[in-house]
């Protein structure tokens, strides 16, 4: 059996969307985001920041999706509540002793 966070820490159920890939007429990849799977796990503000530059919203955060999902990539979408993050990035496997333990997502908020 693999150890992983014991459900009882996994408070959380988000939607977990994995995005289909199209060319479009100048060769460039377009991401499409249907509908997703749920999953369990943490969801956490790790940080914010208020930038000041022009044309961005001057509210920045940094968000941790804690979960014993494998197979989660970057620009896969996690929705939570009416929240909706984009993974940034290969998600950090933790291990333990002898498997995959959990995984630790960095995302930044898209929508919501």
């Amino acid at each position: 059996m693999t150890a992983a966070i014991p459900s009882t820490l996994l408070i959380h159920s988000v939607t977990w969307i994995v995005p289909s890939t199209s060319t479009d007429t100048y060769g460039n990849t377009v991401y499409s985001y249907g509908s997703g799977t749920t999953i369990t796990g943490r969801v956490q503000q790790d940080s914010g920041a208020e930038p000041l530059s022009d044309g961005r919203d001057p509210l920045e955060y940094r968000w941790t999706l804690f979960t014993n999902q494998e197979g989660i990539a970057g620009r896969d979408r996690i929705v939570f509540g009416s929240l909706t993050f984009e993974v940034e990035g290969p998600p950090s496997p933790q291990y333990g002793a002898a498997a995959f333990h959990h995984g630790e997502i960095a995302m930044r908020k898209v929508a919501g």
